[in-house]
Order: structure tokens, then sequence, then C-alpha cells
């Protein structure tokens, strides 16, 4: 059976098997000049000998270093004449290097040493190893003719298959049958089938248990109950983590709770933001947290490192390394000969522990160099920024050039733009999709000109959101009455009242205004509307010892005093600075020591000389210019005392 079998795929040319009943059919018309040759292939072969391939002898003496290496990478050695760099020129630097290591080095290391090495995650080593096999089997296949060492083998059928089809056919059916009973249930389901439901059902138990406790996935589910949002992208982004083992994974955790002393709250925070940690080794996380405790001694390290998990990630001697020395460089004054000395270190710190990601910036002088041709600024003026703003050196250069571009078209121009980032740098922090939100909620109540001048004086709105802006509009507009024509020039003229709390700041102030000048809702609707600088002022720290300062002053008035004889004294007076206040609302904006007492002191004693003291006539003294108020007096000029 076995030489008719061979003798129909020779008249066939190797075309798919006939079925039992096909061949049975076709038995007579055998013909038995083809039995000799037919014997003669079938001997061949069975007794097929290996090619015996030449080699030049240069290669033949190289190939004894080469003996260990994989099949794929000693069949493109050797379709490039026993060259290995020609190899490994048609891969990346990084799978250069892993391959170098992996193969190519005397001592043979494992993939875990291999990651010690380069500083890489052991996902990693293993994801570049696999690309550069894949890049050179396309080689190869590539190349039309395959290295002997590499030829793969064909998988060999039995004689049972070849002569009755319908069996392979029947094992084929009876295994997609056992996929289908034993396919994975959906990866957050509670079930994970892995063998048949015909076993029995002890046995299952057994597996499922014995599963449970060595996957690496139920580490994440059971110990750090991790939500499942959380365990989608952890399987969708590090899939190689979750390929270890659990009791490998729970050990490093370990290692890494006790090396940043982290309680189970941190540790699943810090986990759950990056956990690609959990594939490197231990020995060379603590190597990066030791380096970053030298490097910046005045800082948290561990804050830090749970602000940007990504520190432990980057590499020491591309990344850490040169951004610290990147630091020390630009943050050098000018007479400043001692670039390391302890306050840069101080300084270096801080700034470290304000914005932790810039440890890791590998280009940190051309994002310094663009934020100084954009602000049209000296480095030290860029440095005065970046000290009150470190994050700015997170962002990349391409993102501060474009940034800069969109505020140039919200305010105007390249100066009011200027303007802006400079009275508040974390505009350059908000990204174009917000930005395009806040001005498209301003232009519900303003014009496209008092938005350009909002964006320029106040900046800061641009990072408020679109509620806090809502109840704001409301509150000016409805609850005090200015209605949207006066709101919308209160802003105009002070845009820094949509920066403030409604909570904390314009319901407070507003309230104490209603009682201390004892305004109703139309006069204090007024009061705000003429002026709105008010509202940014403080009850308890500016405005309430103006208040006082003045009812001390109005004590010296005979007529408050002889007006309110018969009622009550305090409340006559209170009374009377309210009325100033609302007649000439600027005086609540000048200073009390500089301005409002040594005037008052100037004016009280010039009426006592004439007898006369008017205080609600004191707002024409306070509003003046200094030699104004001097010539009203009849004191001297500033130029004369100097003469004196």
């Amino acid at each position: 059976f076995v030489l008719i079998a061979r003798i129909q795929e020779m008249k066939h040319n190797a075309k798919p098997r006939r079925a039992m009943d096909e061949f049975d059919a076709q038995r007579d018309e055998f013909d038995p000049s083809e039995w000799t040759s037919a014997v003669v292939a079938f001997e061949e072969e069975e007794e097929e000998e290996e090619e015996v391939v030449w080699y030049p002898s240069t290669i033949q003496e190289t190939m004894k270093s080469y003996s260990e290496i994989p099949p794929w990478l000693k069949g493109a050695w050797e379709m490039n004449f026993g060259d290995m760099n020609l190899v490994l020129e048609m891969l990346s630097t990084r799978e250069a290097q892993v391959i170098r290591h992996r193969f190519l080095s005397q001592d043979k290391p494992v993939q875990l040493q291999v990651a010690n090495r380069m500083d890489i995650s052991l996902a990693r080593v293993s994801q570049l190893e696999n690309q550069a096999r894949t890049k050179l089997e396309k080689y190869l296949m590539r190349a039309g003719t395959m290295s002997p060492c590499y030829k793969r083998k064909r998988p060999r059928i039995s004689i049972r298959r070849r002569i009755y089809p319908q069996a392979r056919t029947s094992s084929l059916k009876r295994n997609k049958r056992w996929y289908e009973e034993s396919k994975l249930s959906a990866i957050h389901g509670e079930e994970i089938p892995l063998i048949s439901k015909s076993r029995p059902e002890a046995a299952q138990a057994l597996l499922l248990r014995q599963l449970v406790n060595s996957v690496g996935y139920f580490y994440f589910k059971d110990d750090l109950c991790l939500e499942d949002q959380v365990l989608a992208r952890v399987a969708a982004r590090h899939g190689r983590v979750l390929s270890q083992r659990r009791e490998t994974l729970r050990t490093k955790a370990d290692a890494l709770s006790s090396l940043l002393n982290l309680d189970d709250s941190q540790l699943r925070h810090l986990i759950s933001a990056q956990p690609a940690l959990l594939g490197y080794a231990t020995s060379t996380l603590t190597t990066k947290f030791k380096y970053l405790n030298q490097a910046y001694p005045y800082a948290n390290t561990t804050k830090a490192i749970m602000t940007a998990p990504s520190l432990l990630t980057a590499s020491i001697q591309y990344s850490l390394y040169p951004a610290r020395n990147a630091l020390f460089t630009l943050f050098k004054e000018d007479d400043d000969n001692n670039t390391k000395s302890l306050k840069k270190v101080k300084e270096i710190s801080r700034l470290f522990a304000a914005a932790p990601g810039l440890a890791r910036q590998n280009d940190l002088y051309s994002i310094f160099s663009i934020l100084s041709a954009r602000l049209c600024t000296s480095n030290h003026s860029t440095r005065s920024i970046v000290r009150r703003v470190p994050i700015l050196l997170t962002l990349s250069a391409t993102k501060i050039s474009n940034r800069f571009a969109h505020l140039d078209k919200i305010c105007g121009s390249h100066t009011s733009a200027v303007k802006a980032v400079k009275r508040y740098p974390q505009v350059l922090t908000l990204s174009k999709k917000k930005i395009d939100f806040t001005i498209q909620k301003l232009g519900e109540w303003l014009d496209p000109s008092a938005i350009e001048s909002v964006c320029t004086q106040c900046p800061s709105v641009l990072t408020r959101s679109h509620k806090h802006l809502d109840a704001t509009f409301d509150f000016l507009s409805n609850e005090l009455g200015l209605g949207p024509t006066r709101t919308a020039a209160v802003i105009r003229r002070r845009p820094q009242a949509l920066s403030l709390s409604l909570e904390k700041n314009l319901k407070p102030i507003t309230l104490w205004l209603r009682v201390r000048l004892f305004l109703d809702t139309p006069r204090l609707a007024q009061f705000i509307h003429s002026y709105p600088t008010v509202l940014g002022l403080s009850p308890t720290k500016n405005l309430g010892p103006k208040l006082d300062l003045l009812k001390t002053y109005a004590r010296h008035d005979p007529i408050i005093i002889d007006t309110f004889a018969s009622h009550d004294k305090d409340l006559a007076l209170s009374r009377a600075v309210a009325r100033l206040v609302t007649d000439c609302p600027a005086v609540l904006g000048y200073s009390r020591s500089r301005r409002i007492q040594p005037r008052l002191e100037a004016l009280l004693s010039a009426r006592h000389q004439q007898g006369i003291f008017s205080f609600l006539a004191i707002s024409s003294y306070l509003t003046v210019s200094d030699a104004t108020f001097r010539s009203k007096l009849g004191l001297p000029g500033q130029a004369a005392l100097k003469n004196e």
C-alpha cells in the first residue's frame, strides 16, 4: 500500500490525496512498469544523505566561534560570507546590541542578564530579540536560498493520514471541537475554563487553582485589587509583565515597596501608573533610586517618583545623568564660578521636587533656548520664569513653539502673547483644545476685542473650567443685578474677577459691602460697576482697616457730631464713612499708610489752624497728585522743600 500511494503521488505531482474509494476504483489501472521506479524513489527517500556544503577557509575557521548561535542568525551570517557586521547592519542599534550580548559574547548570558547590562526591562529585551529574528528570517526568505543549517523540516504525515484523508479531517474536527470547548473567556470574566467540559469537575478545579497561584495576571487582580479599566490597560500595553509568574511579581513588588517605603495604597498607585516597573530587576531599580538621591539630595525622591514613576524606567547613562549636568549649566549665573556649589545643588533639588519630569529630559538646552527666543528675554529673565514654573522644562521645543503661535492669534499680537506668558507662565502648559473651549465660552458674553484684553491682562482665566465661568457670570449678572451689558464692562475693566473663587472671594466681599456701606442691591451694582477693583480686595486685611481709619478722622468734623448728637455716635460715623466711600469708591484703592493717613494728618493740621475741617470733602484731597495736594493746602512744593 505504501508503494501504491507513492506511485499515485508521482503520477499526479503531489496533488491532494484521493479518498480510499477513488483509490480502489483505480487500482486495476496500475502499470507494473512503474513499480521499479517507485521502489527506487522510495529507497532514495528513506536513505537520503545530507547535502555537503562547501565554505571558504576563512568561514570555516570562524564557524568554530559561532557554533552555538541560533539557526536564523547563523543562516544570515552564512549568506553574508561570514561577515557578522553586515548582518548587524540590517538591524537597529538596540537590536544589534541585544544580539551581541545574547549570542556573540563569550559568556552567552540569558535575557535577564542582558536586561541588567543594558539597563532596560526584560520585556524590552525579549521584544528586541524577536524583532531581530523576524527581520533576519524575512531576509533569508527573500534571499531565495536557505542555509542548510536553517532549512526547516516539513512535518511528517503518517501513512494512515496519507491514504485515509478522512481520518485527518475527523482529527481536525475533534481538535476544533475541543478548542471551542476550552476557549478562554473574556479576560475580566469570573471563570477561565481551560480544559474540556468532559473532564471531571475536580480536575478542572485543581487546574484552575494551580493557574490562579502561578499566573501573574491574578497578582494584579487579587493582590493589588486593581480596577477592570486599569487591568485592561495593563493587559493592552504591558502584556509581557503579566507573563511573569505570580510569585515573581510579588517578590519584585515587595522589594519596590521596601525600597521606596510605600504602603499598600501607594504601591497600588505606583504600579497602576507604571506597570513596567515590575519588568525590571530589583538591583536596577535600587541603583536608579540611589542615583536620584545623590543627584538631588535636598528633594524628596520618593515623592518625586510617585509624581513621575517613569523616572525609574529612564536610563542613567542616557537620560538622568545628562539632564542633571544640563540643569547645572543652564542655571549658572554669570558671576558664579563654582557651577556645583551648595546653593546650586539646593536650587536644582527644588526644581526637581517641583517638576520631577525634567530629570529625564534629553533636550533641556533646546527647550531653554526656544523659551528665551519666544519670550524675547535674556537668559537671566528666562531663568527667573523657569524658577517660578519649573514644569516648563518638561515641555518639548515643538510644543512650546506651537502654543506660542496659538497664543499670538488669541491675544492679537506676539507682544501681547509675551506679556500674557510673563504674567502667568502656566498658560504654556495648557493644551490647544482647553484654550479653544475657554475662548468659545467667553465669546458667549464678550466681544473679540474684550477677549483679547482678558487673555492679555489675566491669562489665568484660560485655566478656569466652564462651570466656574458660568457660575461667575450668573452671579454678577443676576444676583448682583449688573445685567449682561454692565457685567461685560466689569470683566473688561477687571478680568481678574473671572479668576476669583465664587465662595471664597466674590460672595464674602459683596456681603461685606452690603453691611459696612449700607447698600441695597441697585446701589451695590452701581458701586461695583464704578469700581470693579473692589472685588479683588480683602475685607479683613485691606478694606476693614481703611474704613476704621476714616472713621477715626470723621470724629474731627463738628458737623457730623452735631447732626447725629441725638443718635448713636458710632452709627453716625459709619454712615458718614459709607457716604464718603460710595461717592468716591477710588478711596478704597489707595494705600492706607502711604497716602490716606499722611494726607489726612496734613489736612487736619492745616484746617485746625483755620478752625474748619470737613470730612465729606476730603475725597478731593485724596484723589489728586502730591503737587496738587500741596498747592491746595498752601504748602511748599517738593523743590522748595529740597532747597530748604
